[in-house]
């Protein structure tokens, strides 16, 4: 039960993390290319 706790805190506290970085560095229609297949 804890491990499966900290797993979604970790999951949740990246995700808006990652969510804050695009936000203040990405524009608009802006895209970056993962590879070539994605």
């Amino acid at each position: 039960m804890r491990k499966a706790l900290f797993i979604i805190l970790g999951t949740l506290l990246l995700d808006q993390a990652l969510k804050l970085w695009v936000k203040s560095t990405m524009y608009l229609g802006q895209s970056h290319e993962i590879t070539s297949w994605f």
